[in-house]
């Protein structure tokens, strides 16, 4: 059974009725925010714009302080474990982190998905091994940021490894609104750099199709 995402990443100038229009009109069974920005819509907002059967993640709350991390339907909402650490964790995060993932994994169709939020990314060397004892039982990452990260050659290194037999999704936000750079939205399959990333005045989004569970493949949109 095939598994369709789409990564949306708004630009800052966009409004949160921007946002929520694109978001109505996507036809896919997971759909991902960045983190949390000053301009997103309402819990409420996105999900009256939800179809039946798509599942969206956010970060939403008054502040990047007092955010929480949701995943939200037509029909529900569900909050998940927020973000353990931003940086180089030590043991001990680590370990928290490892505790909070089977409530950061869900199943869609026939896929496991799993949540890394922003600098949680960290949990992983650059070719990808885990820095501690962290279970890898999911055929899709999504790791969703506040910001674009630097050093972007590593950490499009260690993505690039994570997806070796699996699919790696990255959305940040883009704050300065610039439709030139490419690495608000990225996604990666198999070890290699996939999907096509369009924008318009507002958001940029990429969109694929997993289309194997134990080989994670693609079809791009």
């Amino acid at each position: 059974m095939s598994l369709r995402i789409t990564a949306l990443s708004p630009f800052i100038c966009a409004t949160p009725r921007a946002i929520v229009e694109q978001i109505s009109i996507v036809e896919s069974g997971l759909v991902v925010l960045p983190g949390w920005r000053r301009n997103g819509p309402s819990l409420v907002d996105l999900q009256q714009a939800l179809q039946t059967g798509v599942t969206l993640f956010a970060e939403l709350g008054p502040s990047i302080q007092r955010r929480k991390a949701y995943l939200v339907t037509c029909e529900a909402n569900t909050q998940i474990p927020d973000q353990v650490f931003a940086e180089r964790p030590s043991l001990s995060a680590l370990s928290k982190l490892a505790g909070r993932l089977p409530e950061r994994t869900i199943k869609l169709g026939s896929h496991r998905v799993v949540f890394f939020l922003c600098g949680e990314i960290h949990a992983f060397d650059a070719n990808g091994t885990p820095k501690a004892d962290v279970e890898l039982p999911f055929e899709v990452l999504i790791n969703p940021a506040h910001s674009m990260m630097g050093r972007w050659r590593v950490l499009g290194q260690k993505l690039e490894a994570l997806s070796r037999g699996r699919v790696v999704v990255h959305v940040a936000n883009n704050y300065g609104n610039n439709h030139r750079v490419s690495t608000d939205v990225r996604i990666y399959a198999d070890g290699k750099q996939v999907g096509e990333r369009i924008a318009n005045g507002y958001v940029t989004w990429s969109t694929f199709e997993v289309v194997n569970r134990r080989r994670s493949s693609l079809r791009g949109y």
